[in-house]
């Protein structure tokens, strides 16, 4: 039997932040757990795969889950599990051919009572086959499917986690990355109950591939047992105007090949390029991991997206907070003093742990950019990308690569920023690239490859050609060095906005080109608001902060407009928030770092440099 369920977040008509949402892929994909655990009554069994177990486990941690009657959780492929036949087992997998071969294995030697199974994605019939040909004793009561094929990050962020996607720039639309992006994109979109118009960049061939198929599957309904055939939730609710339609928007990585490459001074950017930051978890060098999530750390949750300024100023509150709090603990007294310690221990415990943890990443990323030299390398790093002075930003670039303090990553890195805004300046390419072999950097060949990448060839114009007017940062990272010492409390500043920020403001005031951004299939006029992003070749945290404030400003410019009606009388309570405002929903192939991207431009290098043997040989 298959039931397709397709719960998604509604409006909530509070005005907490995270209820305001219009579009939250966190709440979808809750949703999707809870009620795919609840469905199965009693104490069972949740297996996974390696995906699912991610996409559940960012969402949702396993001890909430177990509340819910779930006993245990294990790998379906894992064939060493304890035979536990008074139980059912729930599977949540992804609707793959090599997940059909385990449930299959699984079903011709059941070790529980009975199992409902749960795919993440739409599952096609030659997968229900395989499973059904084995189910002699129908042991499978359900099958469903629920549309959480992505891993939700952040109430406004996804990734599929699909670490490169470089083979597709070679035009293999046969390759399993292009068919997983399109899976994932239908996923997201089933889930917030979205039947977008699409646009894409008109330079990359491969978002243009991408944006044709989920166009194609949309309209193609029909053979999908009609998954589209939802009412969107302006079709269901009562408007003067409609709402335009939802947008969804696929960009290249390559028309921004610089954000990546940049130092990052904000705390959920800085943890990224500085410790890692996989399925919001970090792993500090003793092996010791901590989860970093907005959905359950209320302290990263405020300061995620803070400088690094303000979040020393917010680590220092904390733990000041938790001082006090300490030595109430050394002055019981009395048994009401006990009483009273006691009443309050547990908030006490998680405090304590969540101030230990973030005084550890903040040791980290102190660490960090001190050995690093950070705030010499920003300081380049801007002015190379906002800076108007060729010469200035050259010079200064000459006399960092000089300095042996500097390690050879952050040395690369800076020529690559260079070469992306100056490509055309060879003789001064010829000139840096000596400098970097002088310092044992051999594989200067690699910025070629990244220019053939993300060099103008490959962007729409813009990138580098409206940047504002540069100012001076040398008096001002003086000061900083100066006040960077034991309290480390002061902003640190950056020019630089990701080109995703002009992106968006363009595109909310209408004035998007439609010649570098064309509309697949069905075409608007009307200027979206609400707009899925989705970048192929991966997302920053950068982007990721950019979004928020996008989000931010539309929810503080709902609250005015509910203040003004409820003055009027238009509307009786301030919780009636005018919900047609801007929302925006950000998605990746990847979560990207200075590494990760580094890694990016190097397999690039490796096939290029393949195929032109190839040819040679031929």
């Amino acid at each position: 039997m298959l039931n397709t369920s397709s719960s998604s977040p509604s409006l909530s008509p509070t005005v907490d932040k995270d209820q305001q949402r219009k579009m939250n892929v966190v709440k979808a994909v809750r949703e999707y757990i809870l009620d795919m655990v609840d469905t199965v009554k009693g104490v069972k069994v949740l297996l996974v795969d390696e995906v699912t177990k991610d996409i559940v486990s960012v969402v949702t941690p396993f001890s909430s889950i177990m509340q819910r009657g779930v006993f245990l959780v294990d790998l379906l492929s894992n064939e060493n599990r304890q035979p536990l036949p008074q139980m059912r087992a729930i599977v949540f997998v992804r609707p793959t051919n090599d997940n059909a071969m385990k449930l299959k294995a699984e079903l011709l030697n059941p070790k529980y009572q009975a199992y409902s199974v749960f795919y993440s994605n739409v599952v096609s019939q030659s997968v229900l086959e395989k499973v059904a040909s084995c189910d002699k004793t129908e042991l499978v009561k359900h099958v469903y499917e629920y549309f959480a094929d992505y891993l939700a990050l952040d109430n406004s962020i996804f990734s599929f986690n699909i670490p490169t996607t470089i083979p597709l720039l070679n035009a293999t639309w046969d390759d399993p990355i292009l068919a997983r992006i399109n899976e994932g994109l239908i996923s997201v979109l089933l889930s917030l109950k979205k039947k977008p118009f699409i646009r894409y960049q008109k330079s990359s061939d491969l978002c243009k591939k991408i944006a044709t198929e989920i166009s194609d599957r949309i309209s193609s309904n029909n053979h999908d047992n009609g998954i589209f055939d939802f009412k969107m939730d302006s079709e269901t609710r009562f408007y003067a105007k409609p709402p335009p339609p939802p947008l969804l928007l696929i960009i290249d990585r390559r028309n921004d090949p610089v954000t990546p490459l940049l130092t990052q001074w904000t705390y959920q950017a800085m943890i990224h390029e500085a410790i890692g930051l996989h399925n919001n978890r970090i792993t500090f060098k003793d092996k010791r991991e901590e989860v970093v999530s907005a959905q359950h750390d209320e302290f990263f949750a405020e300061n995620m997206y803070e400088n690094w300024g303000d979040l020393c100023k917010a680590v220092k509150k904390v733990v000041d907070v938790y001082q006090d709090n300490h030595n109430i603990k050394e002055n019981i007294t009395s048994i009401e003093d006990l009483a009273k310690f006691m009443h309050n221990f547990p908030a006490f415990k998680k405090q304590q742990h969540e101030v230990e943890k973030h005084v550890s990443i903040v040791t980290e990323l102190r660490s960090v950019v001190s050995q690093r030299r950070l705030l010499d390398i920003s300081e380049v790093e801007q002015e190379l990308v906002c800076g108007k002075s060729h010469s200035d930003n050259y010079n200064a670039l000459q006399d960092l690569l000089s300095d042996d303090r500097i390690s050879s990553k952050d040395a690369l890195r800076l020529v690559l920023i260079y070469a992306f805004r100056y490509e055309d300046r060879k003789t001064e390419l010829k000139n840096l690239k000596s400098l970097l072999v002088r310092r044992g950097i051999q594989n200067t060949n690699l910025i070629d490859f990244a220019i053939r990448y993300g060099g103008k060839a490959q962007r729409t114009p813009g990138l580098f050609d409206e940047q504002p007017t540069s100012i001076s940062l040398t008096g001002f990272f003086k000061k900083v060095a100066n006040e960077f010492k034991d309290n480390e409390v002061t902003n640190v500043f950056t020019q630089h906005k990701p080109r995703l920020y002009d992106t968006l403001e363009t595109l909310f005031k209408g004035k998007l080109s439609t010649d570098d951004y064309p509309f697949i299939s069905l075409t608007s006029r009307d200027t979206p608001q609400e707009v899925i992003v989705f970048i192929v070749g991966g997302i920053t945290y950068e982007e990721a902060s950019t979004v928020e404030l996008f989000n931010n400003k539309a929810r503080r410019e709902a609250e005015e407009s509910a203040k003004i009606k409820a003055q009027f009388g238009v509307i009786s309570s301030l919780n009636q928030i005018d919900d047609n405002f801007k929302s925006v929903v950000l998605g990746g192939t990847t979560i990207l770092n200075s590494n990760l991207f580094y890694k990016e431009l190097e397999d690039y290098q490796k096939i290029l440099t393949k195929s032109t043997e190839e040819e040679y040989l031929q």
